[in-house]
């Protein structure tokens, strides 16, 4: 019986009520994800292109992205850029673990590297309505 990998997303990235999940975490990147304020430079995580074998899409940092959109919650959830004119944050200090993407007080953080089941358990207790997203 052939065994079959089911492969885990974890969150690297939040921008207009979508979070990202991608496949490779450790390798996972996007246009200026180094720069701060995060909230004004970067751009969301590059995905796999289907040209490319297996081993260039790991080198240039590519990698399977799915999504969820969060649309309303009951309670007040905080983004890394909340609270400052410029966030003293890039994306690659948040997914290093610098600060949470998400934080309620009521339910605590989600933090980067949370996989998509993670992230769901955390929204329904946040009271968000959600759905994934598809090509």
């Amino acid at each position: 019986m052939a065994r079959v990998i089911q492969k885990i997303y974890r969150l690297c990235y939040v921008q207009d009520n979508i979070l990202y999940f991608t496949d490779d975490f450790d390798n996972c990147w996007g246009d200026d994800w180094n720069d701060r304020p995060y909230e004004y430079n970067a751009e969301p995580p590059y995905e796999y292109i289907d040209e490319w074998t297996p081993e260039q899409n790991r080198e240039h940092g590519h990698t399977h992205i799915k999504c969820i959109a969060k649309l309303w919650s009951e309670y007040y959830i905080k983004e890394p850029k909340d609270g400052h004119t410029n966030s003293p944050y890039s994306v690659e200090d948040i997914n290093k673990g610098a600060v949470a993407w998400l934080w309620c007080e009521e339910v605590g953080a989600l933090p980067a590297g949370a996989t998509m089941e993670e992230a769901i358990e955390w929204l329904k207790k946040a009271g968000c309505k959600w759905g994934e997203l598809h090509d």
